[in-house]
C-alpha cells in the first residue's frame, strides 16, 4: 500500500529537479577578443562540462543551483566565475605563453598557432598602432620574414611594392591578395587606417594560401579590424606628430666652383675652332643669364620643405553588453612631404558591430569610409619635378633682380619654384569598404557562415597649369586636365565549418563557395586656351584637346574545402583545395584547380625530448601546393576591336588577337620549416626553407 505514495513522491522530486535545471551560454576568447575553440568549460564540484566550438561559443546545462564555472585552455590562465542569475557568461582568458598558442586568422576561419602546418606571419595591431607612417604597408615594413616592402620613391601617396618570398611573375600582377574582414580586394590598402587594425596575417607558403586559389601565388594578406568588447564604453585618443627631412643630400658645385669648371671647359673647346668666337663672357651671357650678379643659389635646398612632417589624431570608442558590442573610430592624418608642393591628407572613419541574436545566431557588420587628398608632384624625369632644380646653375638667382619678390624665369631650365604657385595636380580618392555577415550554429560542432561585402573606390584627378608654367610645354594660355574613374567590387562567401573530437583526435573541416564581381568605369578630358590665369575650370577652356571614356568588368566563382587533423596536439595534417572559375581565363581553361597539403610533428611532445629542460616547443612541418595568378588585363583571352577616327570618318580597328587557351600562371611551392621555443617560449622563432617555381608565365608575344 505504500508503493504508490513513494512513486508519487519520486515523481514530484524529479519534476522539481527538472524545473530547477537551467542552461548557461556564452563565449570564450583571448585578450584581443579572438574566439578560442576547444576551450574547456566545467561546472565546479561535478563531472558536468563541455568545450567551445569554432566560434568560441559554448552551451552547458547546469546541475547545481549555485554553479561556479571553471574555464581553461592550453597556454592561458584558468578562471573560475560564479554564474549568478544571468543566462549568459562571456569570458576572456589571459595568455600565459608568448606567441605559440595564440589564435591566428587563416583563410575562412581561425586556428591555434601550435596547430598550424603552413607558414604564416602574424603582426598584432598594438605593435603597429603608434608607428609614425601613413599606411599599413609602411607599418609592416621589417616585421615579417620573407616579406619585402619598398617605396617606389619619396613622394607621398605613391605606390608601395610588397613582395612575399620574391617575385612570382613578369607581366602579371605582382601584388599580394588583400582580404579585409573577409572582403577580397583587388586594390592596395593605402586608404586603410592602420590604427583600426586588430591583426595582420601573412600567408606565405602554398599550404596557407592555396585556399585562395588562382590569386594567391604572390601571397595573401589577411587583415582583421578591431571589434568591440563587453563592458563600459572605453575611449582611446591617440595624437602623434613627427618631422621628416631628406637624407644623403648630394654635394653640388657652388658658384665659384661652377665658374671655374665652366672656364676650363670653354678653354678646352674654343681653341679648336668649335665655337664661333672665343669670348667666354659672351657665351655665359647667352646661355646663363644673370651669372655675373654674384649669386650662389643652393637649388637643392629650394626643392625641400623645411617643415616637412606628419600629424595624426585618432579617436576610438568601444564597448557593449553581453549580446551587442561596438567599435567606432575616426581619424585625421596630415603629412607634408620633403618635396615642396607635395602634401597628403586622409580622413577616415569606421564602425564595427557584433550582435548575438541567440546562443546559436551571431550577426556582424563592418564598415569603413575614407577620403584622401594628395597634392602630387610630376614624374622624376620632368623639369616640373622640384628635385630637377639641381640641374640649374648656382650662379643664377632664385628671384628676379629687376622685379623684387618675383621668381626669376630666365633660368637655363624652368625654375621649379614657379610650379608651387602656378600649377596644381591633386588626386582625391574615396573608398567605402565593408561587409555584413551571419553565423548560425545549429549544432555545437557545426557553424554556417554567410557574408556579403562591398569595396567601392572612386578617384578624381584635377590638374591645372597657368600661363606662367604651361608655356614651357608650348601652351602659353594655360592647360587643364581632369579625369574620374570608379571601381565597384562585390563579393559574397558562404561556408560550413565542422569540428569534431574523438578521444585525443580532432578534425576540423571547412567547405564553401565564393563569388566576386568587379566593374570599373571612367572618363577624362583635357583643354587649353584660358581667358586668364584666374580661370581653372575646363568649362572656361577655349578648346577641348582630348577626351575619352572606358568601362570593363570581371567575375570569379570559386568552390573551396579544407580539412585539418590533429592527433594529441602532436601529429598534425592539413589538406585544402580550391576550384576557381574566372572571366579572364580563356574559354578552353575557364576553371582551374589549386590543391595543397601539409603535415606537422610537434617533437617537444615526444618523450625522448622531455628531459631537455630549456626546450619548451619544437615543431617540424612541411608543405607542398599549387597557387595561381590571373592575367592583369581583363580581356586578354578575347579578340579586341576599337573604334577609331580618320579624316572625319569612323572605323573599326582590331587591337588584339583572341587566345581561348589562356590560363592562369601556376606557382608550385615546397616548404620545410621548424618552429621552436626555449625557456617557456621567452625565446621563440621559426626557420623555413622553400623552393618556389612559376610555370606558364603570362607573357604577351607578337
Amino acid at each position: 500500500m505504500c508503493k504508490p505514495p513513494l512513486l508519487l513522491l519520486l515523481a514530484v522530486l524529479l519534476s522539481l529537479k527538472a524545473s530547477s535545471q537551467r542552461t548557461i551560454t556564452g563565449t570564450v576568447s583571448d585578450e584581443q577578443g579572438e574566439p578560442l575553440f576547444g576551450a574547456t568549460v566545467q561546472e565546479l564540484g561535478s563531472g558536468n562540462g563541455t568545450t567551445t566550438d569554432l566560434d568560441g561559443s559554448y552551451s552547458l546545462d547546469l546541475l547545481l543551483e549555485d554553479a561556479v564555472l571553471v574555464f581553461s585552455y592550453a597556454g592561458f590562465a584558468t578562471q573560475q566565475l560564479e554564474v549568478g542569475t544571468s543566462g549568459i557568461l562571456n569570458v576572456q582568458l589571459s595568455s600565459t605563453i608568448l606567441d605559440l598558442d595564440e589564435v591566428v586568422v587563416i583563410g575562412y576561419g581561425t586556428q591555434q598557432r601550435s596547430d598550424i602546418t603552413g607558414n604564416i606571419s602574424s603582426v598584432k595591431g598594438e605593435v603597429i598602432e603608434h608607428t609614425p607612417v601613413t599606411s599599413l604597408e609602411s607599418a609592416l615594413q621589417g616585421r615579417a620574414a620573407g616579406v619585402y616592402i619598398s617605396h617606389e620613391n619619396g613622394k607621398l601617396g605613391h605606390g608601395i611594392n610588397i613582395r612575399i618570398r620574391g617575385q612570382s611573375t613578369i607581366n602579371g600582377n605582382g601584388l599580394p591578395l588583400y582580404v579585409i574582414d573577409g572582403v577580397v580586394s583587388y586594390r592596395t590598402i593605402f586608404e586603410l587606417n592602420y590604427n583600426d587594425v586588430e591583426s595582420v596575417e601573412i600567408l606565405k607558403d602554398a599550404s596557407a594560401a592555396a585556399i585562395y586559389g588562382s590569386r594567391a601565388s604572390n601571397g595573401v594578406i589577411l587583415i582583421t579590424t578591431r571589434k568591440g568588447r563587453s563592458g563600459k564604453p572605453q575611449f582611446n585618443l591617440d595624437v602623434s606628430s613627427g618631422f621628416s627631412e631628406p637624407t644623403r643630400r648630394r654635394e653640388w658645385l657652388n658658384a665659384d666652383q661652377y665658374l671655374e669648371l665652366w672656364e676650363e671647359a670653354f678653354n678646352n673647346v674654343a681653341p679648336n675652332g668649335l665655337l664661333f668666337g672665343n669670348d667666354a663672357d659672351w657665351w655665359k651671357n647667352a646661355y646663363i643669364p644673370g651669372w655675373d650678379g654674384g649669386y650662389d643659389t643652393d637649388w637643392q635646398s629650394e626643392a625641400f620643405n623645411e617643415d616637412a612632417g606628419l600629424t595624426q589624431v585618432q579617436l576610438g570608442i568601444s564597448g557593449g553588453g553581453d549580446r551587442t558590442r561596438y567599435y567606432i573610430s575616426g581619424g585625421v592624418l596630415k603629412q607634408k612631404g620633403i618635396l615642396i608642393y607635395n602634401q597628403f591628407e586622409r580622413i577616415s572613419s569606421r564602425i564595427n558591430l557584433t550582435h548575438e541574436a541567440s546562443g546559436k545566431v551571431k550577426l556582424g557588420f563592418n564598415m569603413s569610409f575614407s577620403r584622401t587628398d594628395d597634392d602630387q608632384v610630376s614624374t622624376d624625369q620632368a623639369f616640373s619635378n622640384p628635385i630637377q632644380m639641381v640641374a640649374l646653375p648656382p650662379v643664377q638667382p632664385l628671384y628676379d633682380p629687376d622685379n623684387p619678390g618675383e621668381l626669376f624665369q630666365n633660368t637655363v631650365y624652368p625654375n621649379g619654384k614657379l610650379y608651387e604657385d602656378h600649377a596644381s595636380y591633386v588626386q582625391t580618392n574615396y573608398r567605402n569598404l565593408g561587409n555584413a555577415y551571419l553565423e548560425w550554429s545549429p549544432l555545437r560542432e557545426l557553424t554556417f557562415h554567410s557574408d556579403v561585402g562591398l569595396d567601392f573606390y572612386a578617384r578624381q584627378f584635377d590638374g591645372y597649369w597657368d600661363s606662367q608654367v604651361a608655356r614651357f610645354t608650348g601652351e602659353p594660355e594655360g592647360l587643364a586636365y581632369s579625369s574620374f574613374d570608379h571601381n565597384l567590387n562585390y563579393v559574397t562567401n558562404h561556408y560550413l565549418s565542422y569540428l569534431t573530437r574523438l578521444k585525443q583526435a580532432e578534425l576540423a573541416f571547412t567547405a564553401g563557395m565564393s563569388y566576386q564581381e568587379s566593374s570599373t568605369a571612367g572618363n577624362r578630358v583635357e583643354g587649353h586656351i584660358f581667358p586668364s590665369d584666374d580661370f581653372h575650370n575646363l568649362n572656361s577652356a577655349g578648346e577641348i584637346l582630348d577626351g575619352g571614356e572606358s568601362e570593363n568588368g570581371r567575375s570569379n566563382l570559386s568552390y573551396f574545402a579544407r580539412a585539418n587533423f590533429n592527433l594529441g596536439k602532436k601529429y598534425l595534417a592539413s589538406i585544402s583545395g580550391r576550384v576557381d572559375g574566372d572571366s579572364r581565363f580563356g574559354a578552353n581553361n575557364q576553371y582551374g584547380f589549386f590543391p595543397a597539403a601539409s603535415v606537422g610533428w610537434v617533437l617537444s611532445e615526444e618523450e625522448f625530448l622531455a628531459d631537455i629542460a630549456p626546450l619548451s616547443y619544437l615543431k617540424l612541418r612541411t608543405s607542398f601546393g599549387v597557387t595561381g595568378n590571373v592575367p592583369g588585363s581583363y580581356y586578354n583571352a578575347f579578340g579586341g576591336y576599337q573604334g577609331r577616327s580618320y579624316a572625319g570618318l569612323s572605323g573599326i580597328v582590331q587591337t588584339r588577337l583572341g587566345n581561348p587557351d589562356l590560363r592562369w600562371e601556376k606557382t608550385t611551392q615546397l616548404n620545410v620549416g621548424l618552429d621552436f621555443g626555449f625557456f617557456e617560449d621567452r625565446i621563440s622563432g621559426q626557420v623555413d626553407y622553400y623552393i618556389k617555381n612559376t610555370d606558364d608565365l603570362l607573357l604577351r608575344v607578337q
